[in-house]
This record gives C-alpha cells, structure tokens and sequence, in this order.
C-alpha cells in the first residue's frame, strides 16, 4: 500500500504538465492529460482500496510515513498517509467521480480559451483533497484544507474578466479564510492539550484526557466546527456557495459532489473521538444541519438559475450529513456523502448539457421542452432527481434515510430534528422537480434563433454510469438484507481509540414505516412541481403573486446576504477606503514632504561644494572667529 503516494503524483504531474510545458501542447491535450492523471490517481487508489480489503477488519488501518516534514522543538508532523476504510473510500470518490468530471470537462470546455489554466487548476483541486483525505494529522490535513480553497477561488474566477465572477472568488475566499482561522486555533488548543496534532496520538489519548474537561473539549470542537461550516456552505458560511456558480459547470459539479464541501463532513466523521467527547458540540451539529437544511430547501424552491437551484440543494443535503454526525450516526452521514457524490455530479452535468446545448443561459426562464433534444440529460436529471427526492429504489432512499432513523432513534435524536428531516425531504422532491419540469417539459422557451447542439460522447459517457450510481449506488446498504456499507466502515469508528462510535441499526417496522412515509413526502413534492408546473403553469404566477412578501423573502434568500452587507462589507469597505484614501494617503505625503524638504535643503547646501581650497579656508576662518567670540563672550 506504500504505493498510496502515486494517487497524489498523478494529479501533481498532470498540473505540472499544463502549466510549465502546456504551451507546446495542442489544445485538446490540456483535457485528456489532467483526465488521464485523475484517471490513474483512480486506478491507484482501487488497488489501494482492494489491498485494505483483503486484511482483517481489525488491521484494516495503515499510518504510512513518507518522511518526518516538520520537527521544530516538542513539535513534529510527517508526511503520512492515514488509510484505513474512511480514507479508502474518499480515495474513490474523490478520483472516482473527479475522473468522470475531468472527462466530461474535456467536451463542455472544448472551445474555452483558457483550458490550460483550467484543467491546470482542476488537477490542483483533485490533489488537494486527496491531500486532505489521506493526511494523518491535522497540519498536514490544513494544507490540503487551504489548498482546496485556493483551488476553488481559482477556478470559480476562471472567467475573471467577468465582474460577478470575481466577486463570487473573493466571496469564497473571504469566508473560507474565517473557516481556515477557527480550525488553526482549535489546532493550537489541541497542540497546547495533547502535545500533538497526529491523528493516532490525539484520538487514542481523548477518552482520558478530555475526561472531565468538557470546556476543553467543547473548545476544540466548536473550533474545528467553524472550519467544517465553512467549507460546506452551512449555516451562517453558506453564503459563498450559491455565488460559486459563477464558474464553468465542471467545476460546480467537482465542488459539490467530490471535493471541497465534503470536507467539512469528513472532519466530522474523522475526528469523531473529540466529538464525542462533547456532547454540547455534537448538540449544535445536529441542529444546524437540520435548520440549514430546511434552510436551503426553501430557498431552492424559488431560485430562477438552474445551478442555483443545485446549489441550495448541496447546501440543504450536506445539512443531512450534519444532522447525521451530530446524532453520531457517522456512517449514515459518510453513506449519504457517497450516495449525494453519485446524484449531484448527475444533476451538474446534465445541467451544464442543458446549459451548453442552448449557449450558456442558465435562466430556468430560457429553458422548456428540452427532452427530446437531450435524451441522456433529461434522463440522467429525471434519475438523479428521483435520488435525491428520496424515492426508492434509487440511491438517496437507502441515504437519507438512514439518516431521518438516526434523528429520531439515536440517543441525541429527537422528534423535533426528525420532522424538521422529513419536511426537507417533501421540498426537495419539489425544488429539484420544479427544475426538471421547467427544463425538460412545457414549451420550448430557448431565445429564437439559438441553435440546440446535443453533447458529444465525452460528456454524454460521464452522464451514463453517474446515472447507473445513482440508481444502484444505495444498495450498499439495505436493511434487514445488507449491511455491507456498515461493515466495512466500522474498522474506521473503532481504531485507535478505546471506545467504538455510536451504531443506529436500522431495521423492523418502524425504520421501515418511516422510510415509507419519507418516500410518500418526497412524491408529494415531486407530484405538487408536475401540477403547478406541467398541469397548471398560471398556478405557479398566480401562487408567487398572492404570496408575494413570502416570494420574494425566499427569493432573496432570507436578505442573509443583504444582511451580512449591510453589517460587514459596506462598513469595512468603509473602513478600508478610509484608511486607504485618507489615512494611508496621508501618510504618503508626510513621507513625501520630507523627502521634498530634503532635496531643496540639499540644493542649498551643494553650493556651499565648490571645490576652491580658499572657499573652505574662509568658511573654517569665519567658524574659528565664531568661536572666540563665543568664548569671550560667554566668559570661558
């Protein structure tokens, strides 16, 4: 398994190839070469996944370091690679559904000018993450952290030149960095408390040395929380998310199901000893999932922009993933996880289809009657739709309900965080089907004289086997018939510490009866998007009108950002024009008015640099004569 390092080598000579020697290349080969390094990252990381197999389930853990990387004083972090059936699994997924992106990437960016930079940067983002899913302690997990947030900026303002675009980077950027602040300081309190950051020192020894230090506990936790939230869009970092639509669809679609805001999930599950040393924490967890999940739902019912409406959507599913840490359901949060990677890179690419066979509009408003023109796209939106709606057998069924048992059965669970689950389900089969309806069906709406090209095979094969996933993807886990995804994660929630995470056995007929009434909510909400949507079309002008206030209160998403405006960018960009202009320019010119009274003293002063001997002679004379007059005068 020592060969682990080659699934990070690939992706690092695939940028290494675009930027320094991707000028010489034709290019058509920016694509196949990032594509073909994500594809053999993937290749390795299957062996890698097939050896950890193959052993026990209780050594089904390797800490392989490559070298000691920092050793200054008492502190020390290794380049290491921390595999066990966590990692493993978010080796695949990452590489996995990143190739099939990459591939897709090669045909939706065939005409962009910049595809250098793009597939440069897309390998770069592939590389980081998989930096931060193998680290085996937390220094080394930051750079991986921080390297998928530069990434990010990067290619969400791949089209730079566009003012929105630039925006949206820096708004990324910007709250990300407040994420990365709180994870540095819970790194600092956790060195400070266990004289560590490896993950097999600070797990094994948290059972006994946050034992009756819940302050401690809570501390580290909610501060590696703020990087978590952040990184996943929740509640109140979310704000960055939506807006990174402004870059290509590949890169949403790598954003949202593989890479970055699953990172923030699997700290969570990876870090789990130290949750589960503070309640408290495990507490906030679940309900900003729950809220920021009910949250983003209703949000998505509204949004006009298609990936917009996806958008929300992976804000509103990560939410699940929260809810399930907090009520310790790890495993239903990382299957969900694995199950969401499968449907939403489904939706993004059949979206960005839509969006590249009508020339660029995203406009829900500019769409209709498109099925027959994008067969693999209608059906890979209509599969992926039915998967995260919840309806069975698709893959979201087995998913979320896992975690909609788990808020209602575990020992942090409650009626309350269920309902708030089943809820969000029902408006999920409703946003996501609005979006297919208004797309798909209907009358056609694409602006007259705009040119409808069906994709080509390099994005229709992507499509095809994310549509196999996302059907079949949740049959990992059934209950009462397989736990096979249980199964193999357990080894992950069990080792190095002295304790074993919390399991939620779902099974029997109540599990069964609210998977049924789960199911019956998301077909309620699929139902209700055909009858205003296909059936009915005035009713969806007729409803926003007569709820007007509440139309426009979740069209402008809850003036969350309206609020953060008001409270934070205007008032500091007041600040910062005001030091800039007023303060910093002041400054400026006090340093320049010296150095203009400098130069004219010197003017002055170079006459007095003649270069006659009798000039100085007279000078020193008149000194000398100075200076006995002084004296006489003083009486000296």
């Amino acid at each position: 398994m020592n060969y682990v390092w080659l699934a990070l080598l690939f992706p690092l000579a695939g940028f290494a190839i675009n930027a320094l020697l991707g000028a010489w290349l034709p290019r058509r080969a920016h694509g196949i070469v990032a594509s073909a390094a994500v594809g053999l990252a993937f290749l390795t990381s299957l062996a890698v996944f097939f050896d950890l197999l193959s052993l026990p389930a209780a050594d089904r853990h390797r800490d392989l370091v490559l070298y000691q990387w920092v050793a200054a004083g008492d502190f020390h972090a290794a380049l290491g690679a921390w595999l066990d059936p966590l990692s493993a699994l978010m080796l695949l997924i990452v590489t996995g559904v990143g190739f099939l992106i990459h591939v897709y990437a090669t045909g939706y960016m065939a005409d962009d000018e910049g595809q250098r930079r793009f597939f440069a940067f897309l390998n770069v983002f592939v590389l980081a993450m998989l930096i931060l899913v193998l680290a085996d302690n937390f220094m080394l997990l930051l750079v991986g952290w921080g390297g998928v947030g530069f990434a990010s900026y990067a290619l969400i303002a791949h089209y730079y030149w566009r003012p929105a675009a630039a925006a949206a980077a820096v708004k990324a950027f910007v709250v990300n960095t407040i994420g990365d602040v709180g994870m540095m300081l819970g790194m600092f309190l956790m060195w400070r408390t266990f004289r560590s950051l490896d993950y097999a020192t600070v797990f094994a020894a948290a059972p006994s040395r946050l034992a009756g230090a819940g302050g401690t506990a809570t501390a580290i936790t909610l501060l590696l929380l703020v990087g978590a939230l952040a990184k996943s869009g929740q509640l109140p970092l979310h704000v960055w998310l939506p807006d990174a639509m402004e870059g290509p669809t590949p890169v949403s679609a790598l954003i949202h199901a593989a890479t970055m805001v699953t990172a923030g999930v699997y700290l969570l599950a990876r870090a789990w000893p130290l949750y589960e040393q503070a309640p408290a924490t495990l507490t906030v967890i679940a309900w900003i999932g729950a809220i920021t999940a009910l949250f983003a739902a209703t949000v998505g019912m509204v949004q006009p922009n298609i990936k917009r409406v996806l958008a929300y959507s992976t804000i509103s599913q990560l939410g699940y993933m929260f809810l399930a840490a907090g009520v310790g359901a790890y495993s239903a949060g990382i299957f969900h996880l694995m199950t969401h990677a499968f449907f939403k890179a489904l939706l993004f690419l059949a979206a960005g289809a839509v969006i590249h066979a009508i020339g660029g509009t995203e406009d829900l408003a500019g769409m209709g009657g498109l099925r027959r023109a994008l067969p693999v796209a209608y059906a890979g939106f209509l599969v992926g739709g039915l998967a995260i709606s919840g309806i069975p057998p698709f893959s979201g069924f087995f998913s979320k309900d896992e975690i909609i048992w788990a808020s209602l059965t575990s020992g942090r669970g409650n009626g309350a965080l269920c309902a708030i689950a089943l809820v969000t389900g029902g408006l999920t089969g409703f946003y996501v089907f609005r979006a297919f309806f208004l797309a798909f069906h209907g009358e056609s709406r694409v602006a007259p004289g705009v040119h409808i090209h069906t994709p080509g095979a390099a994005m229709r094969v992507p499509m095809i086997v994310l549509t196999v996933l996302a059907f079949a993807g949740g049959f990992v886990l059934i209950p009462n018939v397989t736990y096979a995804f249980d199964d193999y994660l357990e080894p992950a929630f069990a080792y190095p510490v002295a304790l074993h995470a919390p399991t939620v056995v779902a099974s029997g007929a109540g599990y069964w009866g609210l998977a049924i009434l789960a199911a019956v909510l998301g077909a309620i909400g699929v139902g209700t998007a055909y009858l205003i949507y296909v059936r009915r079309p005035v009713l969806a002008t007729d409803l926003a009108e007569h709820y007007r206030g509440a139309y426009r209160f979740l069209l402008n998403r809850y003036y969350i950002d309206n609020l953060y405006d008001a409270v934070f960018v205007r008032p500091f960009g007041a600040l910062a024009r005001f030091l800039g202009d007023g303060v910093d320019r002041g400054i400026n010119s006090i340093v320049d008015g010296i150095g203009v009274v400098l130069r004219e003293a010197s003017f002055g002063m170079r006459d007095l640099q003649s270069g006659y001997v009798r000039n100085y002679a007279l000078v020193i004379l008149g000194g000398v004569v100075l200076l006995v007059a002084y004296v006489i005068y003083a009486g000296i």
